[in-house]
């Protein structure tokens, strides 16, 4: 067990993840859901960590590597989603701005990251690559493999599963720095990152431990001038993080039960605020809180128009 780590969260793939499991929650007619489920996500990252320090890293809504290369990411828009999967991707994306602008640093968190033209990987990577401390990555994203460590393991929400930098070296048989070239080989379907053709992550590892026969179709694609000139153009799509990452330097968050109890009365979180769950966000926060201001349950403007100020954007 890793004692006290920093929790670097992809943040928009927890807020995504929410957005399908607590779809139709709503608190006087305003979508709430996504708020709820990374609120508790929150809560259960805490509680298999012990710990309550926290760097919430998101997606630019620009990106340099789209703008160098149209194609990435190209069916992520929503041209092809029925109205109402739109719908609910609008309703995500309302939540995912209060979540960075006003919910979680009212309560108090102080890293909720954000860059201009960047993802939340490359925030991550930064965040760990060359770090001292202890770090927890919270993703499902396999690109992230490649900042396995001994200080640094990944957990997997969707698939309750922990992963480690021995646990990456008995599968692949090879260093994660060398993760970034398989995926620059075989590319990244996920990104849409099209890579030697026929070659997939299995082949593309053979090919870097020097097992890949050399008369095969595939290891002749891999080391042609075309297989070559794809590895090349896909190294910068997928190695973290992305040159034009800025550094980034932890501050120490100013945690407040009461502001967190009166963003539950604003949203209707009541099963937050119920005994048991009100007694395990107690212990989160450290300390019990018998008076507060409270909301009294209504919908606020900024739940019903969103963030009106950018005040709590990060960079």
């Amino acid at each position: 067990m890793i004692e006290t780590p920093l929790i670097v969260v992809d943040s928009n793939y927890l807020g995504h993840r929410a957005k399908h499991a607590m779809r139709g929650l709503a608190h006087g007619g305003a979508d709430t859901g996504v708020v709820f489920g990374f609120m508790n996500d929150i809560l259960s990252l805490a509680q298999r960590y012990r710990s309550v320090y926290f760097a919430f890293c998101w997606d630019s809504i620009h990106s340099y590597r789209k703008l160098k290369h149209p194609w990435y990411k190209q069916s992520r828009g929503g041209a092809s989603k029925s109205p109402e999967d739109r719908a609910l991707d609008d309703a995500a994306f309302h939540q995912f701005k209060l979540l960075q602008l006003e919910v979680l640093p009212d309560i108090g968190f102080s890293n909720v990251l954000i860059q201009p033209g960047l993802e939340g990987d490359d925030l991550m990577a930064q965040i760990v690559t060359g770090g001292l401390g202890e770090y927890v990555i919270v993703a499902a994203d396999e690109d992230l493999y490649q900042l396995l460590a001994p200080n640094v393991r990944i957990w997997n929400p969707s698939k309750r599963a922990e992963y480690t930098e021995m646990d990456f070296r008995e599968e692949w048989q090879l260093r994660p720095r060398d993760w970034v070239r398989v995926k620059a080989i075989a590319g990244c379907s996920s990104d849409e990152v099209p890579g030697v053709a026929g070659v997939g992550n299995k082949t593309a590892a053979k090919y870097l431990r020097g097992i890949l026969k050399k008369d095969s179709k595939a290891y002749k694609d891999i080391t042609s001038e075309d297989g070559r000139k794809i590895e090349e153009r896909n190294l910068e799509l997928v190695r973290l993080p992305y040159p034009k990452t800025s550094p980034i330097s932890m501050k120490a968050d100013q945690l407040s039960m009461a502001e967190f109890m009166a963003v539950c009365e604003e949203f209707g979180f009541n099963s937050f605020l119920a005994e048991d769950k009100l007694n395990e966000w107690e212990d989160f926060f450290g300390k019990k809180v018998l008076t507060q201001t409270p909301r009294h349950g209504r919908v606020s403007q900024r739940l019903r128009e969103g963030p009106k100020s950018p005040r709590h954007q990060r960079r």
